[in-house]
């Protein structure tokens, strides 16, 4: 469930513009350098974005297949509920 919506969260923050890559400074180890700053490649454009849906579709159907590898029905349900909660609130 997390890493479904850590891919989800990126991509949608890529392809609105949220992860904006920022130019850097003439010197990189200035102190004036947010310490934030990380290492974005679908906002870079290093990964295209059907490649990223691609692949978190694949990782949403792996999840929902696995789920029901695990006992229980209200496992199950807070599993794909989960997912659900995670895809909607990134979207």
């Amino acid at each position: 469930v997390t890493s479904t919506s850590m891919i989800t969260n990126d991509y949608y923050d890529a392809r609105n513009g949220v992860d904006a890559v920022q130019i850097e400074g003439p010197d990189k180890n200035s102190p004036t350098q947010n310490q934030y700053d990380h290492y974005h490649p679908l906002a870079q454009g290093l990964i295209p974005f059907s490649i990223t849906k691609t692949f978190d579709s694949y990782l949403y159907a792996i999840l929902l297949l696995s789920s029901a590898l695990v006992p229980g029905v209200i496992s199950r349900l807070f599993i794909i509920g989960g997912a659900i909660i995670t895809y909607l609130y990134t979207v």
